[in-house]
């Protein structure tokens, strides 16, 4: 059974359309996609709502298309 990799120092990460201080302070980071959802780091799926309209019109990770 693999270990999630913890992230305990965010020091070095600068994102530049987000609010730095903010997501340091509380992280909301994903680990994977599959279809048109994300998966959180602590198991919870979120809607990829954005996606459709620019980068992942077909979904994340299709079998049919992987």
């Amino acid at each position: 059974m693999n270990a999630r990799p913890v992230i305990d120092d965010l020091s070095s990460f600068w994102m530049p359309f987000t609010a730095n201080r903010q997501f340091k302070a509380a992280p909301r980071l994903l680990e994977s996609a599959k279809g048109m959802y994300y998966r959180s780091t602590d198991g919870r799926e979120v809607l990829d709502g954005c996606a459709g309209l620019w980068c992942v019109n077909a979904g994340h990770c299709r079998d049919e298309i992987v």
